[in-house]
C-alpha cells in the first residue's frame, strides 16, 4: 500500500521528496494544503493557496530509462484529464510538454468541455502543472519525483485570471479533493506498473487530447525561435514539428506559444 503523508503547509512538497528522496520507498506520497513555494517549469511560480491539490510522487523505478522520463510526464497528464472528466464531466485538454489546459470563453461566462480548435472565441486557460526531475546514480534512475500542482478549489489572483482557471469555477460548485487525488493516483500506478508495454498507447492518447497537433506554433528553444506546424510526439517524448521548406525538427525541451 502506498504511503501519503499530508502537510497543511509546506515550501514545497516536490522539494521535501528530492531532499528525502534516500528514505521513501517507492511510490510515497507527500501532499499539501498549501505550499509557500510551489514551482514550476523553468523555476517559475506556481501559486498554491489554500483549496489547490498539490502533491509530489517519488519513483524508484527499475524498468525505466532516462529516455522514457518525459512518457512519465505525459502519463501524469493523461491521469489527471482522466480523473477530472470520469469525475466532473470536464474535459481538459493538453499542451505539451507539461500544462493540462481547459478551453474557456470568456473569464465571465462558462467554460467549454471540447478540446476543439474551431472555436476561436474560446481561449485556453491553464488548469494545472506538472514538474519532473530525476537523480542518476552511474548507467541508471536513482529515482524520480513527479509533481502536479491542480485548480480546485482555491481562488485564482485577479491578476493571474487571464491565465489559469479552476474546476470550481467550471461547475459553480466545491469539488471533492480528496476523491480527485485518489482517482489521479490510481490512474498513474496503472500506467506506472504497465508501463513497458503501455509506451505506445500513452503516446497515441496524449496526441489525441493535445490542443497543439496540426496548429501553427511559435517554439522557443536555446533562445532560438522556430515557426512550424505540430506533427506530433515520438514515443521517447519529444515534440516533432514540421518546418517551411519540409524540414522536419525533434525538441526534448522549449517553449510553445500558440
Amino acid at each position: 500500500m502506498k504511503q501519503i503523508i499530508n502537510f497543511k503547509k509546506i515550501g514545497s512538497t516536490h522539494e521535501y521528496l528530492k531532499k528525502k528522496a534516500r528514505i521513501f520507498s517507492d511510490f510515497t506520497v507527500v501532499l499539501a494544503d498549501i505550499q509557500t513555494a510551489g514551482r514550476g517549469q523553468f523555476e517559475r511560480k506556481w501559486h498554491s493557496s489554500d483549496g489547490g491539490l498539490y502533491f509530489s510522487v517519488i519513483l524508484k523505478p527499475r524498468n525505466i530509462n532516462l529516455v522514457d522520463i518525459p512518457l512519465l510526464t505525459y502519463a501524469m497528464a493523461l491521469s489527471i484529464t482522466s480523473a477530472v472528466e470520469n469525475l466532473f464531466g470536464l474535459k481538459p485538454s493538453l499542451k505539451w510538454p507539461n500544462d493540462v489546459m481547459m478551453k474557456v470563453r470568456s473569464s465571465k461566462s462558462h467554460l467549454v468541455s471540447s478540446c476543439d480548435p474551431a472555436d476561436i472565441r474560446a481561449k485556453y486557460k491553464k488548469l494545472a502543472g506538472i514538474l519532473t526531475e530525476s537523480s542518476l546514480k552511474k548507467d541508471s534512475t536513482e529515482w524520480i519525483v513527479i509533481s502536479a500542482g491542480i485548480n480546485v478549489n482555491n481562488i485564482i489572483p485577479a491578476s493571474l485570471r487571464h491565465l489559469a482557471v479552476s474546476i470550481s469555477a467550471a461547475l459553480g460548485k466545491q469539488c471533492d479533493k480528496t476523491l480527485l487525488l485518489a482517482k489521479i493516483l490510481k490512474n498513474f500506478e496503472k500506467y506506472y506498473l504497465s508501463f513497458a508495454r503501455m509506451r505506445v498507447g500513452i503516446v497515441k492518447e496524449y496526441t489525441r487530447k493535445s490542443m497543439i497537433v496540426g496548429k501553427e506554433i511559435i517554439f522557443y528553444c536555446n533562445d532560438t525561435q522556430y515557426h512550424g506546424k505540430v506533427a506530433g510526439f515520438t514515443l521517447d517524448g519529444a515534440l516533432k514539428l514540421s518546418l517551411k521548406g519540409n524540414i522536419k525538427k525533434t525538441f526534448y525541451s522549449g517553449k510553445v506559444k500558440l
